[in-house]
């Protein structure tokens, strides 16, 4: 009898954890991924130790990457996306659609693993983004790092003074983003004791609501943090360019109960993590639901994996915000879940 196969959708850093489970298991997997290439926004993420590894898992990202293309027993399609999926029995029946080609491919299972999405920044033009050239978000400087190996303003000098503002597109109910990300509190100051081991002298401050700290470690690194860094409680108001090549960056200064106003050469705005823009568009195909911030929902709180139709599975950040560590322990348990299921067929 040939093995059952399995549907994994999205080509993340969950969705390849969840295809490498399976085919350890001897199962037939399928990877589809709508975009040129696998790995997600974890491939973009760059290497922040410092002369210690300060576990961003961007290592771990890049070895799934080339472990899920070693491996010859898991089909990849790439610029491909599901548009139907049928149930027949026992199986579903998966329409995949790549240039306009359409393929229907038999299956016994599928796990969800689109991901999620940056916020878009522009969507709060009081921090100036795509206005000031040297308003970054966390993501721009990620890829900027990954690149040159350096960061620098974009007339070419390096910045004396960076600020970080937390919570930009998370925690913010008036644009309906209620929740906090998880993520961006480690990412911010992971990237800024990076940039301080490179650039003598750095200047940085953060300006936050509060700090998440949970993680193994990260309470002591985010002490040393505070050793090299100013933290400043309070979300500023206004970003904007000043006429002389800096940034002056508006906030209400609490302790001394007034506006303030200070200069940096280059401000990163930490941004959250939103659903997927087509998840609406793919739940419905699927026929599962999503929750009141618009991830995928697991009906049951003690099944994280699991959705309302049977045989199909959630992994990774699509089913909320989660950090690399926490999409790949999601992503195995959502391989364990289809494996236990598919013993039952």
């Amino acid at each position: 009898m040939r093995q059952p196969a399995v549907l994994v959708v999205g080509g993340g850093v969950a969705g390849i954890t969840s295809a490498l489970s399976l085919a350890e298991s001897g199962l037939r997997v399928h990877v589809v991924e709508r975009d040129e290439d696998i790995g997600g926004h974890g491939a973009k993420l760059c290497c922040k130790a410092t002369e210690v590894c300060h576990q961003c898992g961007a290592c771990i990202v890049a070895d799934k990457i080339e472990g899920l293309r070693s491996n010859t027993g898991i089909s990849v399609m790439t610029r491909t996306e599901l548009r139907r999926l049928e149930r027949n029995d026992r199986e579903f029946q998966a329409h995949l659609v790549r240039r306009d080609n359409g393929e229907d491919v038999s299956l016994n299972a599928v796990i969800v693993a689109t991901g999620f999405a940056p916020f878009d920044a522009r969507h709060k033009p009081q921090f100036g983004y795509k206005e000031c050239a040297d308003v970054l978000t966390g993501l721009d400087l990620e890829e900027q790092i990954r690149a040159t190996g350096s960061v620098q303003r974009s007339d070419g000098r390096r910045p004396r003074t960076i600020a970080f503002i937390q919570c930009v597109g998370s925690r913010d109910a008036h644009i309906g983003n209620n929740y906090c990300s998880g993520v961006c509190c480690k990412y911010a100051l992971r990237m800024a004791s990076l940039l301080q081991s490179r650039i003598p002298d750095l200047e940085v401050t953060v300006f936050y609501m509060d700090i998440q700290i949970g993680g193994k470690g990260f309470y002591e690194f985010y002490q040393g943090c505070r050793k090299r860094m100013r933290f400043t409680r309070a979300i500023p108001t206004k970003v904007a360019g000043n006429g002389s090549g800096t940034l002056e960056v508006r906030y209400e200064d609490v302790e001394r109960g007034h506006l303030a106003e200070e200069t940096f050469d280059m401000v990163v705005l930490s941004v959250g993590m939103v659903p997927a823009p087509d998840t609406t568009d793919l739940a419905q195909a699927l026929g599962v639901s999503v929750n009141r911030d618009g991830f995928f929902s697991a009906p049951d709180p003690l099944e994280a994996n699991q959705t309302d139709v049977e045989g199909i599975f959630l992994a990774g950040s699509c089913h909320g915000p989660k950090d690399i560590e926490g999409s790949i322990a999601h992503a195995q348990a959502a391989a364990m879940r289809t494996i236990s299921f598919l013993g039952t067929l």
